[in-house]
């Protein structure tokens, strides 16, 4: 997304800890309304290759998880957006070749990913 910092709304991931930040911080939405930072969570994410790792998002008062963008090509990782019949849109990491599938729904991109339950393994959708 155009997102500044990775998101995640209060109820979700509720298993994992939300850590104070030392420094309160708030973003702008996309409407340019103050959204403050409520903490920090990073759960362990399950994706559609069945690859799992640790995704480190903000908790705030928003509807759905969002990607920043620019944290993921921070991470190594490259972001390609294409239309179906071109190869279609997926994060691919650069060092490893691993890519992840993107899915356009009504104007939005969407990486499948599930929350994996912490000490049981088991997924949360």
């Amino acid at each position: 997304s155009g997102a500044a910092t990775n998101a995640l709304p209060r109820d979700a991931a509720g298993s994992y800890a939300t850590v104070a930040l030392e420094i309160a911080k708030s973003y702008k939405s996309a409407s340019g309304h103050d959204v403050p930072t409520l903490g920090r969570r990073t759960p362990t994410l399950r994706f559609q290759n069945r690859k799992e790792g640790q995704v480190e998002f903000q908790v705030m008062d928003v509807s759905k998880p969002l990607l920043s963008v620019s944290k993921v090509l921070k991470k190594g990782y490259r972001v390609v957006f294409d239309t179906e019949e071109s190869g279609g849109s997926y994060i691919e990491h650069k060092e490893t070749g691993e890519w992840f599938r993107l899915y356009e729904r009504n104007g939005v991109f969407v990486l499948p990913s599930w929350v994996v339950c912490p000490n049981i393994g088991q997924v949360q959708p």
